[in-house]
């Protein structure tokens, strides 16, 4: 028998670290089943600090609060940058890191029809929870 062991989320904070270019650098990641539930436990640690929760997987998505929980981590740590959703001009939705003191050129250079601090509104409604606010 082969175990193929899937961690989605400690792929996704894998990207955004990724897409951080240095300045979301987590360690200890770690994505474990709770049970035999439809929930993951989504762990890393952030200068020290654990961040830790359980998600869900619902209509075949992964949960967006594993956006928001990453922006928590940075605002806490007072890193100075955040996680973004944007629609490009093709209609494609990306993940980017912004550092706050760019934020307002980033919007104001109009290359992404909107951007959305976290995850957007839409993928929010789709995986069945009101937007969060920031």
């Amino acid at each position: 028998d082969t175990l193929n062991d899937f961690n989605p989320y400690e792929e996704l904070i894998t990207t955004l670290s990724s897409v951080s270019r240095g300045n979301f650098e987590p360690s200890g990641t770690s994505d474990q089943p709770v049970g035999q539930s439809n929930f993951r436990a989504a762990r890393f640690t952030l200068n020290g600090t654990v961040y830790e929760r359980d998600l869900a997987t619902q209509n075949g998505i992964m949960s967006p609060e594993i956006m928001i929980m990453a922006n928590e981590a940075l605002e806490e740590q007072k890193i100075g940058g955040a996680f973004y959703s944007v629609l490009t001009r093709n209609d494609v939705v990306l993940a980017v890191y912004v550092e706050d003191s760019k934020i307002d050129q980033v919007t104001k250079a109009g290359f992404f029809k909107t951007i959305e601090k976290g995850p957007s509104t839409e993928l929010q409604i789709i995986y069945g929870q009101a937007p969060a606010s920031f």
